[in-house]
């Protein structure tokens, strides 16, 4: 479980897990998982929470050599999409 701070462009944050091979999962405050890729719901509602602050933080599972190294790349770049 990793967690991410300050993330400002949530669209490119978005499309940027949407491309990761793996399950990125996210636990909801009831205590569920969700798979946050390609979930238009689930990104629509932490969109309208963060509005125009961006999110402040989010605690993801995510796993693969190749994912992680990817949060990691779009993190370093400024929150903008990088592959």
């Amino acid at each position: 479980m990793i967690t991410v701070y300050n993330i400002q462009n949530l669209e490119s944050f978005f499309h940027t897990i949407d491309d990761f091979k793996n399950p990125v999962i996210l636990q909801t405050k009831k205590g569920g998982y969700q798979d946050l890729r390609n979930n238009d719901i689930l990104q629509e509602i932490l969109l309208s929470v963060a509005g125009e602050k961006g999110l402040e933080q989010i605690c993801l599972n995510i796993e693969g050599k190749e994912d992680l190294d990817n949060i990691i790349t779009f993190l370093l770049n400024k929150n903008e999409r990088y592959f």
